[in-house]
Order: C-alpha cells, then structure tokens, then sequence
C-alpha cells in the first residue's frame, strides 16, 4: 500500500468516526428536551406533549417541563420492566387481601399486635413475636401491644446486652435491687 493510499484511507476511517459520534450524540439527546420556550396563558395548568417521560406545566406565561423520576429499583428483586408507552421499571409489589401493598412496607396487624408482615417483591412474610413474662400471674397485653406486663411487686425482668435477666435470679450481673 502506498503511504497516499495509507493517509486517504485514514482521513476516510476519521471522518466516518465523526459522523458516528455525531450521530449517536444525536440519538441520545432526542430524549430530552430543546428547542425553542412555547408561550402559555393558563398559569398552573398541566400541559400535553407527545414525550410520556416529561411533565410539563405552564409557568410565568411559558411551558416548562420536567423529566419524570423514577423510584429507586436497586434493592428490588423482581421488577418489571418499563413498557414502550411507561418511563420507569417498577418493583414488584405484593397484594395482601386484596390490596396492592408497595415492595419494601412492613405492617402490624392491627388485629393482632403479635403478627408481622412484610412485602419483598411480591412475596408476603409473616412473622409472629414470642413474649416472655418472668412472673406467675402476668396483666394481659394492653390494647395495641403484643405482650403481656407484670404489676408491680411481681418477678420482672429487664434487657441487658440482648439477654433478658430476670430479677432475684443468680447470673444477672448488675441486676436492680429488690
């Protein structure tokens, strides 16, 4: 190949390198939005446009438009991709008697103040609280509370380092007096 032919086709190799990026520049900023500020008479009022992803209201007499956000998937297991007329991929929620509960929401049973739930893309878990009472005759639980109490005067206990240490019991360092 002579040295000519050899810088020819470099400029031709360059200028196609060019015209790509130019290309691609343009293909990616076709998602958002430019171009000239559109006049508006209805302060406050949403305005439509052909783009789903923007949001657009009139403002000061001119339309201005936003990009839509979108919730956080990262700690989402399962999610559903985003559809040709949507903007976002969504987490997957759970539907728990009938209701359609958002991915990542724990919940107690109102009824119920032992049980737990929680919704982790599309899966319900349900955990119930054990209760230790160190005294023979515990109060029941009072409304809204899971466990039952000791009235005063009664064996009680008390946490101490996540262990829980009954009072008048050996082992239980620093335990209260009587």
């Amino acid at each position: 190949m002579r040295p000519v032919d050899a810088s020819r086709n470099s400029r031709i190799l360059l200028g196609a390198i060019v015209i790509l990026a130019i290309s691609m520049r343009q293909a990616t900023a076709s998602a958002s939005l430019s171009g000239y500020r559109e006049p508006c008479t209805n302060e406050g009022e949403e305005v439509r446009i052909s783009m789903p992803c923007f949001k657009c209201i009139c403002k000061n007499g001119f339309v201005e438009c936003e990009q839509e956000s979108c919730p956080a998937v990262d700690d989402c297991y399962i999610y559903k991709k985003k559809g040709p007329d949507e903007c976002c991929d969504k987490c997957i929620g759970c539907l728990y008697e009938g209701r359609h509960i958002d991915s990542g929401t724990e919940w107690t049973d109102p009824d119920d103040p032992c049980m737990h739930y929680k919704c982790v893309s599309g899966v319900v878990t349900r955990s119930e609280m054990k209760c230790y009472a160190p005294c023979s005759d515990p109060s029941p639980p009072r409304k809204g509370q899971c466990c039952p109490t000791c009235l005063e005067g009664q064996e009680r206990s008390f946490l101490l380092g996540g262990l829980v240490c009954a009072h008048y019991h050996v082992g239980c360092p620093n335990a209260p007096e009587k």
